[in-house]
């Protein structure tokens, strides 16, 4: 993690201290798959993340007094392991203590993103097994995260009532502001009464978010440090191709241009998200484009947002040349709502740019959709002129809550995060028995899918009342539970170690981003503004438009700098003084199947 003097390490110390506990559900807040930290995004207001959205059945409607005593009833049966404040290893324990918060009821209501599809249905099994163990009741408000960052600033600004609002915290320009003008409560004295809630985020995360008046206001939902984005491809197609994998970046191009000869009636390449550029990270990285802030080439006492760079319009342009030949997927940035991943799980796609943990999904879709013969290749560490390709490292947390400063509970909401963050932990970060995971013969936790649950345990049914897991469990990947979903879903260890490559190849090799949140009142004024009138247009139309010249990016570019962009990057360089590049160590040391 970061500290004070720029330097990191990282360790995911999971203590295996568990008892055992009756539960209600919900797995652990959903990540966007993806931090996007684009540089734009980094100087303007946060760019809307990934949603991914999975689909889900309706969930079942609680309405009779027989369905409110099944709850009942499932709430007095269902056991599940307890975790410590330290963290969860999902190892299970057989003692059952009553873990019902004890108490006042408590109520209050919360506003968040939902990267699941948002069909909640208020009073579904689940929400009922929850507010009774929880002796609690939670008005959910949802948004889907697409949409989110832009319809909750405008919310806060225009006055709301709900007690407690996810946001994009205070590395955000808009969020900056409303937090400087007073609209939420500062958590410290919650958090010395409450130390368990305040160990739930590390500390020098805690010290990267405190206001200039040295205060907290906003807890984060604490996330991976990287999220590498490598490339699949169909290894039974490639193989019978009798292709070379390719291992520079003009190789690579190579690779494309013969299975898009080859394989005409299929997509050559394509990406999770047909509208984000963000899964191009791997090729970004190998032109030396860290999606975030480099350090100035002729000035190393200088950051810049690297969207300006040499680096990215060589990328850039390369990417263009794939649209120009017909092997960027022709829907990409032009057909709303497609995923490039249905097509590729399909088996109507060869190669695809997405997050390294969708292996497992990728794997176990394609070989039902087109036979048991498909497999999957990874392409890693590919050379280019000015880089190799890796991951960019994130924040740490992706969004968080803040509390109305207006609220009236704020002391209830206290008490109730101090159950979720003890006696409720494996409740917020797994759920109920035989209804969201299983116990396997080991004694280990193993979540169930959740489009093979009972809709009223689905995720979109659970994702509404969700807090962020604890920081040790979202630090790095657990590569235990990975063994266990693996081999439930009748995959091999040799399956798991292609996966566990792909992270930890690209994490060895990442490309730091050089801002440390810094903040720039111009890009709070007008950040968005500017990017959305030159960066996004002219980025979007190389991606789209084979005939459309480099030059206009350029001229873009320029534009950029000029209409406010220039004072962005100087008042940047002024509020951080500090420009060496962040350190992490990858440390892994929690539970293992090796």
């Amino acid at each position: 993690m970061k500290n004070l003097s720029g330097k990191v390490i990282v360790k995911a110390i999971v203590f295996v201290v568990l008892s055992a506990i009756l539960l209600s559900t919900v797995v652990g807040c959903g990540s966007a798959g993806g931090q996007q930290t684009t540089a734009a995004a980094a100087t303007t207001a946060a760019a809307a993340a990934a949603a991914q959205t999975t689909a889900a059945a309706a969930a079942a409607e609680a309405t009779t007094a027989a369905t409110t005593a099944a709850a009942a009833a499932a709430a007095a049966t269902t056991t599940a392991a307890a975790a410590t404040a330290a963290g969860d290893t999902g190892q299970a324990s057989s003692n059952q203590p009553d873990y019902y918060r004890g108490g006042d009821p408590i109520k209050f209501s919360y506003m968040r993103p939902v990267w699941q599809a948002p069909t909640y249905e208020k009073g579904n099994l689940y929400e009922q097994m929850l507010f009774e163990a929880g002796n609690v009741e939670i008005e959910a408000n949802i948004i889907p995260v697409a949409d989110y960052n832009s319809k909750v600033t405008v919310l806060i600004a225009g006055g709301t009532d709900i007690d407690v609002i996810w946001n994009m915290g205070p590395g955000n320009p808009a969020m900056y502001d409303i937090i400087d003008q007073g609209a939420f409560l500062a958590l410290d004295d919650y958090l010395a009464k409450y130390p368990e809630v305040n160990s739930a985020v590390m500390d020098p995360i805690w010290s990267a978010l405190t206001s200039p008046d040295g205060k907290r206001y906003f807890f984060p939902n604490s996330s991976s440090i990287f999220s590498p984005f490598p490339i699949w491809y169909r290894k039974d197609i490639v193989d019978d191709l009798g292709l070379e994998i390719p291992t520079t970046i003009d190789e690579f191009l190579t690779f494309l241009r013969q299975i898009h000869e080859e394989k005409p009636d299929m997509v050559t390449l394509t990406v999770n998200e047909l509208f984000s550029e963000w899964y191009f990270q791997n090729i970004y990285n190998a032109f030396g484009y860290n999606h975030a802030w480099m350090l100035d080439p002729d000035d190393p006492n200088r950051i810049i947002p690297s969207f300006t760079s040499k680096n990215f319009r060589d990328a850039l342009e390369w990417l263009h040349q794939l649209r120009v030949e017909g092997i960027l997927d022709p829907d990409y940035m032009i057909a709303a709502g497609k995923r490039g991943a249905d097509t590729w799980k399909a088996g109507e796609a060869v190669v695809i740019c997405m997050n390294w943990s969708s292996y497992r999904d990728l794997l176990t879709n394609v070989r039902k959709n087109v036979g048991d013969h498909a497999n999957i290749g990874l392409i890693t560490s590919l050379q280019g002129p000015a880089g190799v390709s890796a991951a960019v490292n994130l924040s740490g947390y992706d969004r968080g809550f803040s509390i109305n400063v207006n609220t009236k509970k704020a002391d209830d909401i206290f008490e109730y995060l101090n159950w979720v963050y003890t006696d409720g932990y494996i409740i917020n970060r797994y759920g109920f028995e035989d209804k969201t995971y299983t116990v396997n013969a080991e004694g280990h936790i193993i979540s169930i899918p959740s489009d093979e649950r009972d809709p009223a345990f689905a995720q979109p049914n659970k994702e509404p009342f969700n807090f962020p897991n604890k920081a040790v469990d979202a630090a790095w990947p657990n590569w235990l539970n990975y063994y266990n979903e693996f081999m439930a879903a009748g995959l091999t260890v040799e399956d798991l170690e292609v996966m566990r490559f792909s992270y930890e190849d690209a994490v060895t090799k990442y490309h730091p981003d050089y801002n440390r949140q810094a903040y720039s009142k111009t890009a709070a004024e007008k950040g968005t503004q500017l990017e959305q009138e030159y960066i996004v247009p002219a980025r979007d139309k190389l991606f789209i438009d084979p005939t459309a010249d480099i030059a206009s990016w350029d001229a873009a570019v320029q534009n950029w700098l000029a209409a406010g962009g220039q004072q962005i990057i100087d008042e940047i360089n002024e509020a951080q003084t500090d420009k060496s590049a962040p350190v992490y160590v990858y440390d892994y040391t929690g539970p293992d199947y090796r």
